[in-house]
């Protein structure tokens, strides 16, 4: 053999011999990395605390009684829930045409004005005649949804929630902060203000 390729040999030899001794101490950090953290799992386990659960000593009557009581409370709740939707579904259709009547009182306050027109001839009574039947259909409507006209009389006393006052004037046989007349009727949808009936007011004679 040549000593070049002699060398060669002995060279091939030593890396191979190299890569041998990495291998076989990579292989042992390996087994060494796995037995620490087998060990460490070990350790973890026998250190994890041990619960106890308090109804595994309770007597069984006692625990029936408990989960009896948790029962009632759930069932409980349940029903009130029930109930609070049912009110708050009953609310909703009490008032859920309340925007739609609020827009169309101005056109029937329009209509009962000209119903109730004075000096007008013959002819026009007999349209109003027909037009009167046409309103008392509508007005039918209107109170089965609930709609009430606030019509104050004379001498009724004055209420913020439902008349709004647009003048105070001096009157003698009608005492001071009560309504002397009704100028336009208001309305409520069921216990709801649509609209304040306008009034005068009495107010105290000024000497």
């Amino acid at each position: 053999m040549s000593k070049d390729k002699k060398h060669e040999h002995d060279k091939h030899h030593e890396e191979h011999k190299h890569e041998h001794e990495h291998e076989h101490k990579h292989h042992d950090h390996d087994h060494k990395h796995d037995k620490h953290e087998h060990e460490h799992e070990h350790k973890h386990h026998d250190h994890e605390p041990k619960h106890h659960h308090d109804h595994d000593h309770k007597p069984p009557h006692v625990l029936l009684e408990e989960m009896t009581n948790k029962y009632r409370m759930i069932l409980a709740e349940m029903e009130n829930q029930r109930k609070r939707f049912e009110m708050e579904k009953h609310e909703h259709s009490k008032y859920s045409n309340f925007n739609l009547i609020s827009d169309l009182m101005p056109s029937i306050e329009l209509f009962e004005t000209v119903l109730n027109s004075k000096n007008v001839s013959e002819e026009i009574k007999k349209w109003l005649k027909g037009y009167e039947m046409i309103f008392h259909q509508i007005w039918n409507v209107l109170e089965k949804e609930g709609i009430k006209k606030i019509q104050p009389h004379k001498g009724d006393e004055f209420d913020s929630r439902y008349h709004q006052a647009v003048d105070s004037v001096e009157a003698e046989d009608v005492k001071a902060g009560h309504i002397v007349n009704t100028i336009k009727p208001g309305y409520l949808l069921r216990d709801r203000l649509v609209q304040p009936a306008m009034v005068n007011v009495s107010k105290h004679k000024t000497n």
